[in-house]
């Protein structure tokens, strides 16, 4: 992996400006291909998962508060970032889709904790609490608590982790632009 060339790398050498001698990335010759590819390069998508700053327990509902109720009773925020808005100028008609599950692993405990086995189950959400932004989308969850475990009573340490993917979508006349686009090399859209 630490001889393999960046994807921006990839563009230089393959696209418009660079020598494909081998061919291997003909796509990018074409003009409104390289540019995209060169675009997703640059959407720079990000997703960060962090404890919800406005969560506010047993906060009790108030028709005067400026933040949501379902935003306070939230105790997690999911935030999808992208610099595309930037870099196109356009705020407007960029569509992020977002898809979310919640794994909870189930870790039990024999007697002498020595020995130990684990139940995973992934469970798609797909009820949740939204907040659009001019450069980000942020999503309220409920995370459930972290239990431990307890060998005695036959309890398992219970633990949760969210999973995030985001597609960015742009509407071009005809066309319809996907973020992230597949690696330069990848001749796929």
């Amino acid at each position: 992996y630490w001889l393999s060339s960046k994807p921006i790398e990839d563009w230089l050498n393959k696209g418009p400006f660079g020598e494909d001698s081998y061919e291997a990335a003909p796509h990018l010759q074409e003009p409104e291909t390289a540019f995209y590819y060169l675009l997703s390069l640059f959407a720079n998508i990000r997703i960060s998962i962090d404890h919800n700053p406005e969560f506010v327990p047993n906060y009790p509902l108030d028709f005067r508060d400026t933040v949501p109720f379902d935003v306070r009773k939230a105790n997690t925020r999911i935030r999808i970032e992208s610099s595309l808005g930037g870099l196109l100028n356009v705020m407007e008609g960029i569509d992020v889709g977002a898809f979310l599950a919640l794994k909870r692993t189930e870790t039990f405990h024999d007697i002498s904790r020595i020995n130990a086995y684990e139940k995973n189950t992934l469970t798609p959400v797909k009820d949740f609490v939204h907040r659009l932004l001019p450069n980000a989308l942020e999503i309220f969850v409920n995370t459930p608590p972290f239990y431990m475990s307890e060998p005695l009573n036959n309890l398992p340490a219970v633990s949760h982790q969210w999973y995030v993917r985001a597609q960015l979508s742009l509407r071009d006349g005809p066309r319809t632009w996907v973020f992230p686009a597949p690696p330069p090399k990848d001749p796929t859209p």
